[in-house]
């Protein structure tokens, strides 16, 4: 039975932390305006309020409001996991943009369940009542409303039940992949994930330890989808173990694979050199902070326009002279 303050203070508590949550994840993007941060709330906040809602308008169990908390709190957890890996980037944006969607929907089931449990206890009363007086045609109305509404909570709670479980298998599959620790086991994960076209284990095999053909394999699988394989282009960009032509063909693929070939210590020098005249000053200091970029191209570097390049240079410059300071010293120290 619904009491009054139980009414009031479950939705006051869920408003409450849809907007603490609005709040939080509009700070993360901190920077580009009031009116963004305004609209972020808002959009974070607005699954919160629908929940509100529910409970405020339809829910008259302690079942409902367990399964509506529970539902908010896995909003704050998907939030709090989603969101540290994106801060003030695009792809945190997109996050932000894509996140309250998937809160709603989230929010749809809880409303389907909710509606479902107190179907099927409304129906429970009143086939007691029916019983006691002796309505013997309501009685079977009342049974089959319970029946279809228990066939529909089940099928309800299966759906949800099933996407967790594949989740939670996805989740061990890719932690599996990121914690890989012999060449055995990469070579069956790469071969499983080639042959289902698995592009984010692929991406994430992109950055590990492996042989060069098998990072060509990856690379020409990953061909067929550009957007899907654009993790495992990012990661052969910056792995050394990538072949020297295959670093020269991701260099010319876009910006984000050209500052990881510009990054990367095996790329070789011809292509460090057309790197260096690059038109995104990230990918001129990436070719700065480069261990085998030679001398020569830090000095032209060093009086790059960009101060950041500039400055970066300037740095590895005076860097790699001390260290050959240091070699020519402990070379005369050495003769006899």
């Amino acid at each position: 039975m619904r009491t009054p303050s139980a009414r009031k203070v479950v939705p006051f508590v869920i408003l409450a932390v849809g907007i603490f949550t609005g709040v939080w994840a509009s700070g993360i993007v901190g920077g580009v305006g009031v009116g963004v941060m305004l609209l972020t709330t808002s959009l974070v906040a607005l699954p919160f309020v629908v929940l509100a809602l529910i409970t405020r308008i339809m829910a008259s169990y302690w079942l409902s409001y367990a399964l509506v908390l529970l539902a908010a709190a896995g909003a704050v957890w998907i939030s709090r996991e989603g969101y540290p890996a994106s801060r003030g980037d695009a792809q945190g944006a997109l996050v932000f943009v894509f996140l309250p969607i998937y809160l709603c929907m989230g929010a749809g089931v809880v409303a389907v369940l909710v509606l479902l449990s107190e179907s099927m206890a409304r129906a429970r009363v009143r086939l007691a009542l029916a019983k006691k007086q002796g309505n013997q045609p309501k009685t079977v109305r009342e049974r089959w409303i319970m029946a279809v509404s228990a066939a529909l909570f089940v099928l309800a709670a299966g759906a949800c039940a099933l996407a967790i479980t594949r989740w939670a298998v996805r989740h061990h599959e890719v932690n599996a992949a990121l914690n890989l620790t012999s060449q055995e086991a990469r070579q069956e994960t790469l071969e499983r994930a080639l042959a289902a076209k698995d592009y984010e284990i692929l991406g994430i095999l992109a950055h590990q330890d492996l042989p060069g053909k098998d990072l060509r394999r990856i690379h020409d699988a990953c061909r067929q989808n550009r957007n899907a394989g654009s993790s495992a282009f990012d990661g052969l960009a910056s792995n050394p173990g990538t072949p020297p032509e295959l670093l020269v063909s991701l260099a010319g693929q876009g910006t984000y694979q050209a500052r990881g070939v510009a990054r990367n210590p095996s790329t070789p020098f011809a292509t460090l050199e057309q790197l260096a005249t690059h038109e995104d000053k990230w990918v001129r200091r990436a070719v700065a902070q480069n261990p085998s970029a030679p001398l020569s191209l830090l000095a032209v570097l060093a009086e790059d326009g960009e101060e950041m390049v500039k400055d970066t240079a300037k740095h590895f410059l005076n860097k790699s002279k001390g260290k050959a300071g240091k070699k020519k010293a402990a070379a005369k120290a050495n003769q006899p």
